[in-house]
C-alpha cells in the first residue's frame, strides 16, 4: 500500500519524445535508471 503507479496512455504519446529505440535488453542502462526513479516494469 502507498505505492505510486505510473501509466502512459496512447493519447499522451504526442507529449513524449523517444530517445534510443530498441529491444529492452539492448538498453543496459535501463535497470539502473528505473531503480534510481523507483520504477518497476510489469511485463
Amino acid at each position: 500500500m502507498g505505492e505510486d503507479v505510473y501509466a502512459i496512455y496512447d493519447r499522451s504519446v504526442v507529449k513524449l519524445e523517444a530517445g534510443d529505440v530498441g529491444q529492452l535488453e539492448e538498453h543496459v542502462e535501463l535497470p539502473d535508471i528505473l531503480e534510481h526513479h523507483g520504477i518497476g516494469l510489469l511485463l
